[in-house]
């Protein structure tokens, strides 16, 4: 099971994201932790990344305000660790922001979060595979908190599956 240290940037960013962290699987062992990690800008010339902050060491999430940066990115991930761009706008929707975290995490685990659509005939059952076809061909958006959670449910179990198989003795 990974685990994780969360920092949030500031307290405001973590009394309203915090509390939502629970709906995030145990799978991921999520330690809150005081302060700021060490990060670094990996990416200064990429208009992607210019002004990210990344965790420079596994096993960290760090959580910060995007108000004011050039960064396009909303959230990034690699080597178990993970960083997370919130607007004070999406304050308002804490769960959503939970939604991206789970997703970065899936990455920080290597997990190919961004794969719904492709992945959709492996993670969904038949009567769940037609409503999200219906979804898709009357054109709305087939990122609803739903079919994400459903996703990243089945990509948890993938990653939980990954690692037994890490673990057993050939």
């Amino acid at each position: 099971m990974p685990a994780l240290d969360v920092y949030f940037e500031t307290d405001r960013l973590g009394a309203a994201i915090a509390p939502w962290l629970g709906v995030i699987p145990a799978f991921f062992r999520l330690t809150v932790r005081p302060g700021r990690p060490e990060f670094a800008y990996y990416w200064p010339n990429d208009p992607n990344w210019s002004d990210f902050p990344f965790p420079m060491h596994e096993g960290v999430a760090y959580i910060f305000s995007g108000d004011g940066l050039a960064a396009r990115a909303a959230g990034g991930a690699f080597r178990l660790r993970a960083a997370i761009k919130v607007m004070s706008g999406e304050l308002t929707r804490p769960e959503l922001v939970a939604l991206r975290i789970w997703h970065e995490l899936l990455h920080a685990v290597g997990q190919p979060a961004d794969d719904m659509v492709p992945l959709a005939d492996r993670w969904l059952p038949p009567e769940g595979f037609a409503g999200f076809t219906k979804e898709r061909e009357a054109k709305r958006s087939v990122d609803t908190n739903y079919w994400q959670q459903q996703f990243y449910h089945w990509l948890t179990l993938r990653a939980i599956d990954d690692e037994v198989r890490q673990k057993k003795p050939a």
